[in-house]
C-alpha cells in the first residue's frame, strides 16, 4: 500500500508539474490595480456605481501593474484582456493598452494598443472591448506588465470591469 501511494504521489506530482495550460485571471476586484485613482467616477458603471472616467484632465484609466514573474510559476506566453467601455463620440483615439516595461533596461519592451473605436459602434452604451498580447520569449526577470485605457486627445470615455487572463 505504501508503495502504491508513493507511486501515485509521484505520478500526480509529475503530471501537475508538466501541465502548462494554467490560466491565471485578474478582474476588477482590487488585487494589482493601480494608477488612475483620479479617474474614479461615481455614476452609471457597467457593474455598479463606480467606474473610471477618462478625459482631457485624466487621460489614463485605472490600471493593472504587476511583475510578470509573480503571476504564475509557469512561463507565460500571452494575455487576453478586456474592458467594458462607454464612449460619447464614435470617432475617438482611445486605446486599450498592454505594455511591458523593464526597470533595469529603463525601457518599454512591448506595447500593444487596441483602438476602441474599431470595436465600438454605438455611443453611450457599454461595449466589451478585447485585445491580446503575445509575450516575447526573452523577457527579463524584472519585466512588469501594465494594462490601462488611454485617451491621448482627451476624448471622454467610461471604463469598467477590466479583466486579464494570462496563459
Amino acid at each position: 500500500m505504501k508503495l502504491y501511494l508513493s507511486f501515485l504521489f509521484i505520478v500526480v506530482l509529475f503530471v501537475s508539474s508538466c501541465s502548462n495550460d494554467e490560466k491565471v485571471t485578474f478582474n476588477s476586484s482590487i488585487e494589482g490595480w493601480t494608477q488612475g485613482y483620479n479617474s474614479i467616477y461615481t455614476g452609471d458603471g457597467h457593474s455598479g456605481k463606480l467606474c473610471s472616467k477618462i478625459d482631457s484632465l485624466n487621460p489614463y484609466s485605472f490600471g493593472f501593474v504587476y511583475p510578470i514573474k509573480d503571476i504564475s510559476k509557469n512561463k507565460l506566453t500571452k494575455a487576453d484582456f478586456s474592458v467594458w467601455v462607454k464612449v460619447e463620440n464614435i470617432k475617438n483615439e482611445i486605446s486599450l493598452v498592454a505594455s511591458i516595461w523593464s526597470d533595469k533596461k529603463n525601457s518599454q519592451l512591448q506595447w500593444v494598443g487596441i483602438n476602441v473605436s474599431e470595436q465600438i459602434k454605438t455611443i453611450n452604451k457599454w461595449t466589451l472591448v478585447k485585445g491580446e498580447i503575445i509575450f516575447s520569449k526573452d523577457l527579463p526577470d524584472d519585466a512588469v506588465i501594465k494594462f490601462y485605457v488611454w485617451s491621448p486627445k482627451g476624448d471622454v470615455a467610461y471604463i469598467d470591469d477590466l479583466e486579464i487572463s494570462f496563459y
